[in-house]
């Protein structure tokens, strides 16, 4: 579970010395149990993730209008995120590739692996 989450460490940089600790929690959230501090904090991560992903995808399709979607693969069990022309409905971005759900989903299945490895 995700409980705290930095810009720096979204870019895959760690927090340095030269890096200022997190700004203390809100009197009204510190009044609120460890659980639902920590559940708290995941939201509201989650939740700026969003935004700078929404951001960064507007200015990546700046010329058109784009709609932002995510669901959950039954198959592959993977989160799928897909961007698409608001419009005409073409996909633009989708991560993972659908091939990447399918060899995900062939790694689920009962009858095995679509590729198996032996030592």
């Amino acid at each position: 579970m995700l409980t705290n989450l930095t810009l720096g460490a979204a870019r895959g940089t760690e927090r340095g010395a030269d890096r200022p600790a997190e700004p203390p929690a809100p009197p009204a959230l510190l009044a609120t149990p460890p659980a639902e501090r920590s559940a708290a904090r995941v939201v509201a991560a989650d939740s700026a993730l969003r935004r700078a992903a929404e951001a960064a995808i507007a200015k990546m399709f700046a010329d058109r209008a784009v709609s932002v979607a995510s669901y959950h693969d039954e198959s592959s069990g993977r989160m799928v995120y897909r961007v698409s022309d608001a419009h005409s409905g073409e996909v633009l971005l989708q991560q993972p590739a659908e091939a990447l759900l399918r060899l995900y989903a062939s790694a689920r299945a009962e009858d095995g692996p679509l590729v198996a490895i032996e030592a």
